[in-house]
């Protein structure tokens, strides 16, 4: 490559599945004359060379020098951007280097033995390829930031497509410095990377996701229809244990479930106890219940420490700032990466939390805009207009639409039975998100029972579900699969972002755009978005002794019965 630079300039050479891309990082100083053609006939070049590479490119970088090329090391802690065809952006790969040393030492593994190890069963060895390098995650997934069950969908797979698609992971060199030790062998030629690449599809992640969320159905479909029988003991232990409290504690340990104030741990602190300046309650994890826990606990009264492992409380609602400084009038911006707006009348725990914190909220209407261009299935949807008419989507789906309605209006039926909405004392209750939880509808089969599975059964057609339903929620929930979702949910997202939008859920009327305009008014968010969440953990933890970025690995019971 021809290009002028200066000392701050900077290229690597990086192994990428039997080629080799030379990269480099255009600085502020640096003037690069480099085309896209003649970067593209260098691939050929170099790919002629190498038909099967790996990350650790020494021998590479001496067969370019010597073809005159000059190759320039990038600093070992830096991230690796490679030029992309979006008028100069830069595009990130994760790069797992490893001494040529340590690969040549590795056992030769075949692409069958990796994919055996695949996490389905618990206690088994999970195995990942990456560029032809085997790793070993089975202990390091304990300490997976996105949580072991999710790694264990990757498990017996090729990381490319994940590294690809949840670019997080080459935003920091975090990655590359996990999976460097854990390397336990390779596969035998380049064939077998590519077919590991190619089994790794979406369709073969998503079959992954299903198996082990099959499996957890099981599992809260045995818990969800045995927790009346211990909800039932644990109220006749209670009993007991006002009258003879030593016999409550003797029926308490033969339970698997806690009775708080008879199991062993969970009897409640002497007034005497509380007295004491050193007791504290200690929470551990910084997260929406922790700190919730913690805000609980000190508006009590009682003095709180909270560990959390990261370098920041909120968990799965933290904040994420956006960086546009490279575009005209552009700066940070900061945005909640998880809920951004919420029904109040559905959300009132929160909404009461905010109205006690005097947190600021705002109306927030949300209007989404579907366009198709299936052949067949052209035409466009707006969710908050109910009109069928020519050229739009209800139109061609009308049958579908109706099939909807009909399958939430059964599960909602269902669930207020379930949920003794019928009683006479829930007569004046209103609606929540917290009503799936009461009466009887832990035992509501449609908690397992999938809306995509309900919708199929009445007659419901895939396309629908494919270009309506599931574009629609992506944008609404942030996941990429919604045919798990339980069916008990339906008219709960129904009431909130309505496909078939009504009365309940929709204004409707004329406005500036239109005589014929709607807008669904249900959703308040934050008065500032990326502040307010802040805020609220903020306010929460402002009593709480926070001790951040401390992992709690050991809990001790000393002799007199504290714990430390």
């Amino acid at each position: 490559t021809n290009s002028s630079r200066t000392s701050s300039a900077n290229s690597t050479l990086v192994g990428c599945s039997g080629a080799i891309l030379l990269l480099g990082i255009s600085m502020a100083t640096t003037t690069t004359t480099t085309t896209f053609m003649e970067e593209a006939l260098l691939m050929d070049k170099i790919q002629s060379f190498f038909p099967f590479s790996i990350n650790n490119s020494y021998p590479e970088e001496k067969k370019l020098q010597e073809e005159g090329e000059e190759v320039e090391e990038e600093e070992e802690d830096e991230k690796c951007p490679s030029t992309s065809n979006d008028g100069g952006k830069t595009s990130h790969k994760v790069v797992i280097e490893l001494e040529q040393e340590v690969v040549d030492n590795l056992p030769i593994m075949t692409l069958e033995e990796v994919e055996k190890c695949n996490g389905l069963k618990e206690g088994e060895k999970m195995l990942v390829t990456y560029e032809g390098i085997v790793y070993d995650v089975t202990e390091f997934a304990n300490a997976h930031p996105g949580g072991r069950e999710l790694l264990r969908t990757a498990a017996g797979m090729d990381m490319k497509h994940y590294f690809d698609n949840y670019t997080v992971h080459s935003q920091t060199d975090k990655a590359s410095r996990w999976l460097a030790p854990l390397a336990v062998g390779k596969l035998a030629s380049s064939a077998e990377i590519v077919k590991a690449q190619q089994r790794t599809t979406p369709q073969a992640h998503v079959h992954k996701r299903h198996i082990l969320l099959n499996k957890a159905r099981t599992q809260i479909l045995w818990v969800a229809s045995s927790l009346p029988l211990w909800i039932s003991l644990r109220a006749i232990v209670r009993m007991v244990g006002c009258v003879i409290p030593s016999l409550a504690r003797c029926m308490a340990s033969a339970l698997p479930v806690s009775v708080p104030g008879y199991t062993a741990g969970s009897e409640p602190l002497l007034s005497s106890d509380l007295e004491e300046e050193d007791v504290a309650v200690a929470v551990i994890g910084g997260g929406i219940a922790g700190c919730g826990a913690a805000w609980a606990l000190s508006q009590s009264g009682f003095r709180v420490v909270l560990y959390e492992a990261r370098k920041q409380v909120s968990g799965n609602a933290r904040t994420f700032d956006w960086d546009f400084s490279e575009y005209p009038h552009g700066g940070i911006v900061r945005s909640c990466v998880s809920v951004t707006a919420w029904p109040s009348n559905l959300y009132k725990n929160y909404t009461a939390l905010l109205q006690h914190l005097n947190i600021e909220t705002v109306h927030q209407p949300l209007s989404w805009f579907l366009n198709s261009k299936v052949p067949g299935y052209e035409g466009h949807f707006w969710g908050a207009d109910p009109r069928v008419y020519e050229g739009s989507l209800r139109k061609v789906f009308e049958e579908d639409f109706r099939l909807y309605s009909m399958v939430n209006r059964m599960v909602a039926k269902t669930s207020e039975v379930m949920k003794l909405r019928w009683a006479p004392w829930r007569w004046n209750d209103s609606e929540s998100m917290y009503d799936n939880h009461t009466g009887l509808n832990m035992l509501n089969p449609f908690n397992v029972v999938p809306l995509y599975s309900l919708f199929r059964m009445v007659g419901g057609t895939n396309e629908w579900w494919d270009i309506i339903f599931t574009p629609f929620y992506t944008a609404s929930f942030l996941v990429d699969e919604l045919r798990p979702f339980p069916a008990v949910f339906g008219p709960l997202i129904e009431a909130q972002i309505p496909l078939n939008p009504n009365s309940t859920n929709s204004w409707q009327g004329s406005s500036k755009h239109s005589e014929h305009d709607c807008n669904i008014t249900t959703c308040v968010t934050w008065k500032d978005a990326g502040k307010g969440i802040r805020a609220v953990f903020d306010q929460m933890t402002k009593d709480v002794i926070i001790k951040e970025d401390t992992r709690v690995l050991q809990i001790q019971v000393l002799p007199n019965g504290k714990k430390r």
